[in-house]
């Protein structure tokens, strides 16, 4: 399961968190930008994933909303994706993120999560 949201500072106050979107990630600060990416490498670790291959890889995240309003799945699995795909290729568990290995990349809606939280599960298929 990968976060809606990381903290990029060492409080874990409000102010620090920043929600995974395509509007929040515009509009950061590169430093705060550089904070949230190495916050989902360190949750990208701790899943640990085994080594993937060399693909080609289809990619499927499902979103979970932490609530029922109204939400746009892709703006917020773009960024997710994104961060993903950085700190898996960081990681050295497939070659790169490039269109050579992943050939496809789907977002779906999953519903509201039972525990008010928000997650979003990532599948990942050798295609």
């Amino acid at each position: 399961m990968l976060p809606l949201f990381v903290h990029t500072t060492k409080s874990k106050t409000a102010k620090g968190k920043v929600i995974f979107n395509l509007n929040n990630y515009r509009n950061m600060f590169h430093t705060k930008s550089n904070n949230a990416k190495k916050a989902m490498k360190k949750i990208v670790q701790d899943m640990q994933i085994p080594h993937l291959g060399n693909g080609p890889f289809m990619l499927e995240y499902v979103y979970y909303h932490g609530n029922n309003r109204k939400v746009d799945v892709a703006n917020t699995c773009s960024i997710i994706d994104k961060f993903t795909c950085d700190a898996i290729s960081e990681s050295g568990l497939w070659p790169d993120d490039n269109i050579d290995y992943v050939k496809e990349v789907q977002y779906k809606w999953g519903g509201v999560d039972a525990n008010k939280v928000g997650f979003c599960v990532l599948n990942i298929y050798e295609i």
